[in-house]
């Protein structure tokens, strides 16, 4: 009996595996970027935004500054403000963007993030940094705002020619449980998939039940976990 279901879970993850695009699994376990965009909203033009997350009382996130649209610059320097219930834990710049990347003397708020190429222009969307926070203990739930400042005079192309941003403010949404966090580390990844997959499977594992129900359903059952497969392969779906 035990093996019938473990086969019959693994059937339906493959089933999902084979209709996924292999660009999906360039993004695996990058997570989902959702964006909640005003109205007046122009898709086409040059943005500064951030992947949105959720994250639970004392526990750890990572937020990505992403670049959208980029006619090309070789210049960056943004100030980036946060909700005081966050600690900035460290900062990873994009090294494939070359040049050089200064970092902050100190993890203030805001905090300054500084690239400089100056030899050639880097167009198109990429992630440019990312940051690690730590969540209060105290931290109240619900949505915390991130938010850029920067000199128009700081952001050019090689030529010395300006090039104007509009910013997207970050969200990150403090839960009492992180969905999707099976194994209850703090993070959401492949491990996350393997827990929850032995859990619909019979075997007895630790697990944060409260993270189980992926697609806020009601229910545990395959459909969370192929949510969750989903999510951790770039797709846009929601997870509660």
């Amino acid at each position: 009996m035990r093996f019938k279901r473990l086969f019959a879970v693994m059937v339906s993850v493959l089933m999902i595996a084979s209709v996924l695009s292999p660009s999906s699994f360039s993004a695996f376990a990058a997570g989902a970027v959702m964006f909640d965009y005003p109205a007046e909203f122009d898709s086409t033009a040059p943005r500064i935004e951030f992947s949105y997350d959720k994250a639970v009382q004392g526990g750890f996130v990572n937020v990505e500054v992403v670049i959208k649209n980029n006619p090309g610059i070789t210049s960056l320097n943004l100030d980036i403000s946060y909700d005081d219930c966050f600690e900035l834990r460290g900062i990873t710049y994009n090294n494939s963007l070359g040049g050089l990347s200064q970092p902050p003397y100190a993890l203030s708020n805001p905090v300054r993030l500084n690239w400089v190429n100056g030899l050639s222009d880097v167009s198109g969307d990429f992630v440019f940094a990312s940051l690690k926070f730590k969540i209060s203990k105290d931290a109240t739930f619900g949505i915390k705002t991130i938010t850029v400042d920067y000199d128009p005079e700081n952001i050019f192309m090689v030529n010395g020619n300006t090039v104007k941003f509009s910013v997207i403010n970050g969200e990150i949404e403090v839960v009492a449980h992180t969905p999707g966090d099976i194994n209850d580390d703090g993070e959401i990844n492949n491990i996350d998939i393997a827990r929850m997959f032995k859990h619909l499977s019979g075997w007895e594992v630790d697990i944060n039940e409260a993270a189980l129900d992926i697609n806020g359903d009601g229910k545990i059952d395959n459909r969370d976990l192929i949510r969750l497969f989903q999510y951790l392969s770039g797709w846009t779906v929601e997870i509660f």
